[in-house]
């Protein structure tokens, strides 16, 4: 029996398989838990182009980019974009307020008044019919 197919993964998405520990036996016990939820805790950055519109974006950026880490190259750069993405971030809600939640906002309301001319023109389709 295949217990990690492509099949059984579309309709178990949140199953996961466990080795378990080795004991007075030469198997190896596996355990599948069906409902095993990982926490969500990273979020991708996105990045707004028209944050370049503003002067004081290319000083965060610099001002993020300047900070020392002690370390290997590597080390260092994934340390300077980490403190970057904090810094626009941060920079990002006290600037412009809460961007993203701005955007969800208006398509909520854009949908609304959308859903709202959509039954106004049905109502004056319905209306017209009836008068005749």
């Amino acid at each position: 029996m295949d217990i990690d197919n492509t099949s059984s993964t579309l309709n178990f998405p949140n199953s996961k398989l466990h080795n378990l520990n080795q004991v007075g036996s030469d198997h190896i016990p596996i355990m599948l838990v069906s409902d095993a939820k990982v926490p969500y805790f990273w979020k991708p950055f996105k990045f707004f182009l028209t944050w370049l519109n503003d002067e004081s974006c290319a000083t965060v950026i610099a001002n993020a980019w300047n900070s020392s880490f002690n370390g290997s190259p590597a080390f260092q750069l994934v340390s300077k974009l980490h403190i970057t993405r904090k810094m626009l971030s941060l920079w990002n809600k006290e600037h412009f307020g809460n961007i993203i939640q701005k955007v969800d906002n208006l398509q909520k309301e854009l949908l609304y008044f959308n859903r709202n001319l959509l039954i106004q023109a049905q109502m004056m389709k319905l209306s017209a019919l009836t008068d005749n």
